[in-house]
């Protein structure tokens, strides 16, 4: 957590944003003190999203961002990118995840 601490906008560095921030991305108690190299594939993928999603970036290019997720964390992903507020390309095969994410879609 407090690696993603520098990546948020300084209005959103408290604690108690960061908890439920990573809350959202399906990181618990404990869980938000773990070192990268003990992370889990699909835990290292929240990771890298999450840090994305918390820094001052307008636009995410993301290849497949649902590859190697459980569905939980799928759903996760989902939910903090529905909530990305700037533009989001992305490449995927996972229909769900395109109909919840894109607005618009180029074959």
């Amino acid at each position: 957590m407090i690696g993603l601490r520098q990546y948020a906008p300084e209005d959103e560095q408290t604690e108690t944003f960061l908890r439920g921030f990573l809350g959202r991305m399906l990181f618990s108690g404990e869980e938000v003190k773990k070192k990268a190299s003990v992370l889990s594939g699909g835990e290292k993928v929240r990771c890298m999203l999450s840090k994305m999603m918390l820094s001052s970036a307008n636009v995410l290019l993301l290849d497949e961002p649902t590859n190697h997720l459980d569905l939980e964390s799928i759903t996760a992903v989902n939910d903090g990118l529905k909530s990305f507020k700037g533009s989001i390309i992305f490449t995927s095969y996972d229909f769900e995840f395109i109909n919840t994410i894109a607005n618009r879609v180029i074959d």
